[in-house]
Formats: C-alpha cells, structure tokens, sequence
C-alpha cells in the first residue's frame, strides 16, 4: 500500500502562483509521511510573501491522490489495543490536541499509543491551515481520488477535474466512515439528503456528474488540466490578500455549524469504528486487496484498476470480510 517509498512532492513557483505535486508512487496514498511533506510545504508557503495562489496537482498519471493508505490505518488502530467509543474519542482528542500545544510533550505523542490520533489531527489541521489562509488553493484532479483523496481535493477553494476522472467516498464500504471533514465539506455543496446518499451507498462519480453536482467547477481533458488550473489561479492570484482571507473565512467558519466543532464530530466518530476487531479485519482485507493490485503487471492506468478491481467489489458488497457484527 505504497509503505516505505519516500514520499516526495514537488513545489515550484511562476509568479505569484505555486504548484504542489503529490509524489507518492504508485498510487500517491496519502500517508502520514505524504501528510508531513504536505505540511512542510505550508509553511514553506505561508514563509513566502509573494505566493498568492496554490495549484494542487500530482505529478503521477492518472491518480490524483487515491485514498488514505488503509493499511497505515489499520497499524494505528491495532497499536492502541483498545476499542473506543465515539464519546471515549472525542475525550482523546481533545486531550491529545490540548498536549500537542505544548512544545516539549508533542515528542511523547508521537512515540505512544496516540500515533493514530496525531495522524488524524494532523490531517484536520492541513485543512484547517489552508481554509483559514489567504492563499487561494487550486485542485486538479486527473484519475483516482477517493476518500481522503477527495477529502483533500475538497479543501481547495477551486476544483478542476478531468473527463476520465473518479472521485467518492467509500469509508462506509469497509466498515469506517470518512474522516478528514469529507461529510462535512459536502453538505453545504449537496446538502443532507445527496449527502447522505453518496456516503451511505459508497458510490463512486464519474467526473461529469461531480461538476453537474457542485463538487468540482470545471471539466477539462488531461492535457490543459494543469495550465488551465494555473490559469485560475493566476486570476485569483490578484485579489487582495486580507479581501481573499476574509471571503474565505466568510464561508468556511461563518456557516449554519462552525465548521471546526462538526470536524470534531467526524473525528471522533472516525475513530470508534476502526478501533474495531470487524473493521480491522475488513481493512486487512482490502489492503490485501491493493497490495494485489499495486504488484500485479496491468497496462491500464492505476486509478482505473483500483475501482473496477477492487472498489467496485467492496462497495457492491462482494467482498466475505464485510458482513460485518453490529456492536452496540
């Protein structure tokens, strides 16, 4: 599931305007180390006065980002030994968060039982730092994001995405539920009811129907992808820098739920079901899966293979490990 390749993304200026390409082959899993380097870059930008706008590419054909590495979540998981729920998470969360501020401790967390949470809470505050910055983020999207794949998409101001591309949430398909904020980005797009529908029945969209739907702004083919997308945000590059922050703190923090405390919510709830022996044992299962898929010779692109062979089957609910107890 991509463990121990280096992950590496690249980020290069023209202008005012930054690209970022996730480098995190073969199928750019988002994984702890992906989401150091993420925020690295941050600060990296957030250090430089002249980036006003940041595209958010991959440097990888046909995947954007697939989806957060499983396996890494399910080691996590297993390293704490307990089973939790959401009331007992949302208690660790807030403890393990209050600890992080604190200079001196943040080196204990990282070496202890709270690994996963760091992990988590590190994730939320990527996207927290890029929804609360006076850089304009820029997606585009070429091939594969699922889960935390389009969970980071969607904490881009502006979304561009190819005609071949596939993009969803299918948490619910291997017994977890989405838990970067993905709920929470898509209810002021589709609202509670499409809400609900995407995330409870795991289907995937095709790129057309995500633009139709609100998800993405823009439909383009591969190759424009990436100058149409600098293009966007060049032009919005010129906006006032305190005007863009406070457009973007007008409709992220500014809403019918602050966005911060619905986070929580998912985070806590996120981390119930994988401390789970069911969930565990379904993600084991399919990170067996991609394992599979990554190592077995195929001429046709990653982001294809990784729904028709492998998503497609657990979100159809054709896979044995996914007849799941229901703890109470």
């Amino acid at each position: 599931m991509g463990q121990g390749r280096h992950p590496d993304p690249t980020l290069h200026r023209i202008g005012s305007v930054s690209t970022l390409s996730l480098h995190h082959p073969p199928a750019n899993f988002l994984t702890t180390d992906v989401l150091i380097e993420l925020s690295d870059h941050l600060d990296a930008l957030d250090r430089d006065p002249q980036v006003r706008a940041v595209v958010l590419a991959s440097s990888l054909p046909d995947v954007f980002a697939s989806h957060y590495d499983v396996g890494e979540i399910l080691s996590y998981a297993r390293t704490s030994g307990i089973s939790i729920d959401p009331a007992t998470a949302r208690m660790a969360l807030g403890v393990v968060s209050a600890i992080n501020r604190i200079p001196g401790l943040r080196a204990v967390l990282r070496s202890s039982q709270f690994t996963g949470v760091m992990a988590l809470l590190r994730y939320h505050s990527i996207i927290e730092r890029m929804r609360s910055s006076s850089i304009v983020f820029v997606a585009a999207v070429d091939g594969a994001a699922f889960g935390g794949g389009l969970e980071l998409a969607l904490a881009c101001d502006i979304r561009l995405i190819t005609e071949s591309s596939r993009v969803g949430l299918p948490e619910v398909a291997i017994g977890i539920m989405p838990g970067a904020g993905g709920i929470q980005s898509l209810l002021p797009i589709l609202g509670t009811s499409r809400t609900l529908e995407l995330v409870l029945t795991a289907r995937p969209l095709d790129a057309e129907e995500a633009v139709r739907l609100g998800i993405f702004h823009t439909l383009t083919t591969p190759d424009p992808l990436l100058s149409a997308a600098q293009e966007v945000a060049e032009q919005i590059s010129r906006r006032p820098a305190a005007l863009v922050r406070a457009i973007k703190g007008s409709v992220y923090r500014h809403g019918r739920t602050p966005h911060r405390r619905a986070a929580r919510f998912e985070q806590s709830e996120f981390m119930s079901p994988i401390s789970k022996k069911s969930a565990q044992t379904a993600m084991e299962q399919y990170a067996r899966d991609v394992a599979d898929l990554e190592t077995a010779p195929a001429a046709t692109p990653f982001g294809e293979r990784l729904y028709d062979q492998v998503l497609s089957h657990w979100i159809q609910g054709r896979r044995p490990t996914q007849h799941y107890p229901n703890p109470k």
